[in-house]
C-alpha cells in the first residue's frame, strides 16, 4: 500500500482532486497508516478503511471512479489472477494495474484501463490524473471492462468451456482443446 501514498503525494504535488481510498486490514496497516501520516496526504487525498466484509465491497466498489490491482512486480506474480482486477470488472469500473503478466496484457489489448507497470510514480499520477478527467476515456474503459466481464469472465461463459475441454479431453483429443479454449497454459 506505500505505492498508493507515494501516489497520494504525487497527485497532491499535481494539485489533483483525486482521493484515494485503500481498503484492508493485515499486518501492515498501521505501517502504511504512519507512512501515509509522515507523508502529508492521511486524511487529506489518502484515506484508510480497515477491513470490509466481502458481501460490503460491491458497494464500495460502486461508489469508485477506478479500481487499482496493485502488486509488487516480482516474475511470479505475472501468473497471478487478482481477485481486484475482476472485481473492478464485475463493479464496471477501469482498473489501475501495476505489474506485468496476462492481467497487464487483458487490460492493454481490451482498453479498459491504466497500465502502469514499469512507470515512475510521477507518471502514474500525471496519467491517472489526466485519464480520470477525459470523460470519453472513462467512458470507454467502462465499457470495456463491462463487456470483458459480461463477456470473456462471465462464469457460465467460462464453465461451458471447462466442460467442453474436459469433454474434449476424456474423448481423447486433447488437440482439440486449443481450439475451445486458446492460449499458453504452460508458460513458465
Amino acid at each position: 500500500m506505500s505505492y498508493l501514498v507515494d501516489l497520494a503525494e504525487e497527485l497532491s504535488n499535481l494539485n489533483s482532486d483525486i482521493n484515494i481510498l485503500a481498503i484492508g486490514g493485515g499486518s501492515e496497516f498501521e505501517l502504511v497508516q504512519n507512512y501515509a501520516k509522515d507523508s502529508g496526504v492521511l486524511d487529506s487525498n489518502f484515506f484508510m478503511e480497515g477491513y470490509l466484509n466481502k458481501k460490503d465491497m460491491p458497494a464500495a466498489l460502486s461508489a469508485a471512479t477506478i479500481v487499482s490491482s496493485l502488486f509488487i512486480d516480482i516474475p511470479e506474480m505475472r501468473h497471478n489472477s487478482a481477485n481486484k482486477l475482476f472485481d473492478a470488472m464485475a463493479a464496471r469500473k477501469p482498473v489501475m494495474i501495476n505489474y506485468g503478466g496476462w492481467m497487464h496484457e487483458i487490460v492493454r489489448e481490451h482498453n479498459c484501463g491504466l497500465k502502469m507497470w514499469n512507470r515512475s510514480i510521477c507518471k502514474v499520477a500525471k496519467e491517472l490524473d489526466q485519464s480520470v478527467r477525459d470523460a470519453d476515456w472513462f467512458e470507454s474503459a467502462s465499457k470495456s471492462s463491462t463487456q470483458l466481464a459480461k463477456g470473456f469472465f462471465n462464469r457460465n461463459v467460462l464453465a461451458e468451456k471447462l466442460l467442453s475441454v474436459l469433454q474434449t479431453t476424456a474423448e481423447g483429443n486433447p488437440d482439440r482443446v486449443e481450439a475451445i479454449a486458446p492460449g499458453n497454459f504452460f508458460d513458465k
